[in-house]
């Protein structure tokens, strides 16, 4: 299982536009979300909006078994949900998802959870714009 922590900026003006969009997926949606998240292989994603001393970022942590093809599933997927999640996204942040761009992994400082002994623990990384 792959742990994904995923940084992207949010351009000036756009947090109310990153809090609409990503509200809907809690909203009206959720369902296509849920379909799209399910046909990806991604069994987790959970979005924030962090504000730092001089910019706004989005940040996702998600969870997927095989990220590097969950991405290119996405990039490359026409479906209606997807295709207005990767347009809300470019607005909002200037990330074209549709053709994903070389990414700077944050660098994983630590890592933890509660598993059960011989239970397989995932290997996290780390996405940055």
């Amino acid at each position: 299982m792959d742990e994904i922590c995923l940084v992207t900026p949010v351009l000036a003006g756009c947090a109310d536009a990153a809090r609409e969009f990503l509200g809907r997926l809690d909203g009206d949606s959720r369902a296509d979300y849920q379909r799209s998240e399910q046909r990806l292989g991604i069994s987790k994603e959970v979005w924030f909006l962090a504000s730092g001393p001089r910019d706004v970022s989005l940040v996702a942590y998600i969870e997927t078994a095989g990220f590097a093809h969950s991405l290119q599933a996405f990039a490359a997927s026409r479906d209606t949900f997807d295709v207005w999640f990767k347009h809300q996204l470019l607005h909002v942040s200037g990330v074209d998802l549709n053709e994903p761009s070389e990414m700077t992994l944050p660098e994983l400082l630590s890592s933890y959870r509660d598993t059960p002994p011989g239970h397989p623990v995932g290997s996290p990384i780390g996405l940055s714009w």
